[in-house]
């Protein structure tokens, strides 16, 4: 082969290998559309059905009414006179115990092969109410209504509620319901469940609170206390941790996650955020939220919170694995390369260019096996089909079924090596550059006695 007809070869194939770039953009476009309909489902589950959930700790809120100056701007005859002023006066307990238990599944919201991952949580808390009297004189000359005092649990979305919150003061149980305050304005935008307290008083007291609450890949807890503690346990492996504070102690294993966080400094902080919130008409934040993939903000960042990711996201995965299409076939390409320039062997660029094709089509049955089934039997059965048809077309290009059959197990161990890189998100970098460069250094090796400008094998005796 002329050193003039090696160039050209050359440059043919990084045409070609131009063109399969093209491909994998394509690939890539309908993964990328794939993952905006899975994100519309999520969206429409949101809108129509139920979304994330974020608990605030409870508290209780006594009606008050107050003399204060008037607001003489419109009318100045009021200037100097004093008007009549009402809202509600907070009182947040000293310290709350919360244990939630999740049953998480991604089989309860489906549209057609579609899934959104959502949860069934049963949560119990226990709290206590203290020092009630220095939280008294902060109200100033404030006159509370004692009998119009009501205990509130805030909750996001109340579509999650489906049994009432159960209160328990002593012997005596009451149900939450949904509060006709919401109706008056008090508590601006935030959604909430409450029930009457006519014997509240300065007594300090204890009291415990069972609820159940469904909700959408993530839940989050607000704490307003001094004191909170908050444990989690669930059926699911693949917990991502965020919010002000994260747990000081999380594990996961066999399908399982357990997570417990404390604090004694985020309540206060929140504690006046929400008093503030609670009075306003409405209540918006816009800084430091929080959003899921489905683009809903869930949360201003406060607090404890856990999102149950997808064990395997097939789209994510199968992106990454594009990505490492360029190796593939790069080493696919050279492979042949050296093949047809020791062997002597003449392998037309057409028959490149269908190897190349054959491993586009690997992707897109990745791609379309993987929403139907496991990502690993997706995997498996599109590593197949192509080797084998790759494999049986060699047959006829080398010649020979024994270099078929090397070139075919020579593409297994590339598919294999590539889904250990997808399965080790952690150590790809580091698996992924000890491959690079053993894969140089088998080249190196298996090319250190070609003479590049006669292609041809050196005669001297000294090579090793």
């Amino acid at each position: 082969m002329k050193q003039r007809q090696l160039f050209f070869k050359l440059f043919i194939l990084a045409a070609l290998l131009g063109l399969f770039a093209l491909g994998l953009s394509f690939v890539n476009y309908i993964v990328y559309e794939r993952e905006g309909y899975q994100n519309q489902v999520v969206r429409e589950i949101v809108r129509n059905q139920i979304g994330s959930q974020q608990v605030v700790s409870p508290f209780v809120a006594v009606p008050y009414t107050q003399m204060v100056p008037c607001d003489y701007r419109e009318n100045p005859e009021l200037k100097d006179k004093l008007c009549r002023e009402s809202g509600e006066q907070l009182f947040f307990p000293e310290q709350i115990d919360w244990d939630a238990k999740f049953d998480v599944s991604d089989d309860t919201y489906q549209r057609t092969i579609y899934r959104a991952t959502s949860y069934i949580s049963s949560i119990k808390s226990q709290g206590k109410f203290s020092n009630i009297n220095e939280q008294v004189v902060t109200a100033n000359q404030r006159r509370l209504d004692w009998q119009s005092a009501r205990f509130v649990l805030p909750i996001k979305d109340l579509r999650g509620v489906h049994q009432k919150p159960i209160l328990t003061i002593g012997e005596e149980k009451r149900q939450l319901d949904f509060s006709e305050y919401q109706q008056i304005g008090s508590g601006g935008g935030i959604s909430y469940l409450s029930v009457a307290l006519p014997n509240f008083s300065l007594n300090d007291f204890d009291f415990t609170l069972d609820m159940s609450l469904e909700g959408l890949q993530v839940f989050s807890l607000v704490p307003t206390t001094e004191k909170t503690t908050f444990s989690a346990t669930g059926n699911w492996a693949d917990a991502k941790y965020f919010g002000d504070s994260l747990p000081t102690q999380n594990s996961s294993y066999d399908q399982q996650f357990s997570a417990k966080w404390q604090s004694i400094t985020l309540g206060y902080q929140n504690r006046q955020t929400y008093m503030s919130c609670w009075h306003a008409s409405s209540c918006r934040q816009d800084n430091d939220y929080y959003t899921d993939k489905s683009g809903e903000v869930i949360s201003n960042g406060a607090g404890f919170a856990v999102e149950f990711i997808e064990p395997v996201n097939v789209y994510s995965q199968t992106d990454r694995a594009i990505k490492y299409g360029w190796m593939i076939t790069l080493i696919t390409f050279a492979s042949f390369f050296l093949f047809e320039s020791l062997k002597g062997l003449a392998i037309h660029p057409i028959q490149y260019l269908l190897v190349g094709i054959a491993q586009s089509v690997f992707f897109l049955l990745l791609l379309s096996f993987s929403e139907q089934y496991s990502f690993l039997s997706a995997y498996y059965i599109a590593a197949i089909a192509c080797i084998g048809l790759i494999g049986w077309y060699l047959r006829f290009v080398m010649g020979k079924w024994l270099h078929a059959i090397l070139f075919s197990v020579l593409l297994g161990s590339l598919y294999v090596v590539m889904y250990v890189l997808l399965q080790s998100a952690e150590k790809t970098f580091f698996m992924g550059s000890i491959f690079a460069f053993v894969l140089v250094a088998a080249v190196m090796f298996i090319t250190r006695n070609v003479d590049w400008y006669q292609m041809r094998l050196k005669n001297s005796k000294s090579s090793g």
